[in-house]
């Protein structure tokens, strides 16, 4: 939400749709901890896109470490909605209420047939990601379906070419199994929060390799 008084004199500028941009399905997610400097750069020739950089994180043995979930279905990143008040009521100028801000998002999917070691060390993620330090020590890139030979990841960027961090997750949690019996998949459940805002800088980037092919050190 913007305040009144920070508003221009004159509109923005809206940017047209030239090509259509979906997410499309997350198929798995890479966690890092919070860096603080951006893990992917094109200056260092660190770049995203080739397999290289992955795998040296998914290897380094210090706080720059990737480590991957396993294949994640049913992945659902919600909407914000307004914070709201005083609508329709003698509260607020006409009854119109106002706009107090963005409501934070709960994202949830599933895990299917992983066995219990896997499911343990995803729960210890939940260390890290405690929203009552205030700032969580934990991000999560989103690894995209591969459509027509092409793989995408879902990072944020900070603005400048070629840099992409993680997005600021947390209480990342992992459920009990849930199983319904005959011919059925044994289902974790998992979910983390985000505030509204930390989709700012959102892209979407080809990678020049298949991400289902990479595995933890």
């Amino acid at each position: 939400m913007g305040l009144i008084c920070s508003c221009d004199s004159v509109l923005p500028t809206l940017l047209d749709v030239t090509c259509p941009e979906d997410m499309d399905q997350v198929v798995k997610i890479a966690f890092q901890l919070l860096q603080a400097t951006p893990a992917f750069t094109s200056v260092l020739g660190e770049e995203i896109a080739p397999s290289a950089r992955w795998t040296d994180l998914l290897a380094a043995s210090d706080n720059t470490k990737i480590t991957l979930s396993p294949a994640v279905a049913n992945t659902v990143i919600p909407p914000s909605e307004m914070v709201g008040a005083g609508m329709d009521s003698n509260e607020s100028v006409n009854g119109l209420g106002y706009n107090l801000g963005e409501t934070n998002i709960t994202v949830t999917g599933e895990i299917h047939s992983a066995p219990q070691a896997v499911i343990d060390a995803l729960d210890e993620l939940s260390c890290y990601s405690d929203a009552s330090l205030g700032q969580s020590k934990l991000t999560a890139f989103f690894f995209l379906r591969r459509l027509k030979g092409i793989s995408r990841v879902m990072a944020k960027g900070t603005g400048v070419a070629g840099e992409y961090t993680g997005f600021e997750i947390f209480n990342f949690r992992v459920s009990s199994p849930s199983n319904e019996g005959l011919n059925t998949k044994t289902k974790y459940m998992w979910s983390f929060n985000m505030q509204a805002d930390e989709w700012r800088g959102r892209e979407l980037v080809s990678l020049a390799f298949n991400p289902l092919g990479l595995a933890n050190a």
